[in-house]
């Protein structure tokens, strides 16, 4: 558990996004601020991945476990 605030800045954290050409969002599990919407802007940007091919789903994905390949 985290005492005393935060590790990163907020300045930080976004700067890194941008480098990783990632969207930044902050959300806190302790208040659930904004957990839904993270959720939700990481589920639109890999269905929009998908849809553009930029993302491909691997071998195994499928639910079914695969042993021994």
């Amino acid at each position: 558990m985290l005492r005393g605030g935060r590790v990163v800045s907020q300045e930080q954290a976004e700067k890194l996004a941008g480098q990783l050409g990632m969207p930044y969002i902050e959300a806190s599990a302790k208040t659930g601020q904004n957990v839904m919407e993270a959720f939700e802007l990481l589920t639109r940007r890999v269905y929009q991945g998908l849809l553009s091919g930029e993302v491909e789903l691997q071998e195994g994905w499928d639910g079914k476990k695969k042993c021994c390949d």
